[in-house]
């Protein structure tokens, strides 16, 4: 399959969800620091940052 493929994205997609799910577990359910997290998904503790980050509004302070 070719790397542009919609296959290889999908497989992508699937894997990111699947371990945005684990590291919001080990955040939430075991209290795991962001480095404990990226040691056991075998990632670097900036994608994990990633996954807890939320562009929104809502987590946004009022401007002065």
């Amino acid at each position: 399959m070719a790397p542009n493929s919609p296959a290889v994205a999908n497989d992508r997609v699937t894997e990111r969800r699947r371990a945005v799910a684990l590291a919001r577990h080990y955040r939430e359910f075991e209290g795991l620091s962001i480095a404990q997290i990226a040691g056991r998904l075998g990632r670097s503790p900036a994608t994990i940052k990633a996954y807890f980050y939320d562009p929104s509004e809502a987590n946004k302070r009022p401007a002065d």
